[in-house]
């Protein structure tokens, strides 16, 4: 289970990579700044990397119940 688990973060981080290309490439909404869509990109790196936490943990935990 703790290996589904870790799976399933693993596809959420991917997809937040992808929430930050698209956000830097084509904006939030029309007229953001620059300096709002890098700021918007560290909130969804900072989700990103408690996510990869936690995932690495589960992982690590799955692994070692096999």
């Amino acid at each position: 289970m703790l290996l589904a688990f870790a799976m399933f973060d693993f596809v959420a981080n991917n997809e937040l990579n992808h929430v930050v290309a698209h956000s830097i490439n084509h904006g939030v909404e029309r007229g953001t700044e620059l300096r709002a869509l890098i700021a918007h990109a560290i909130y969804v790196q900072s989700v990103k990397a408690g996510i990869l936490i936690i995932s690495g943990y589960g992982y690590v935990l799955g692994f070692a119940a096999v």
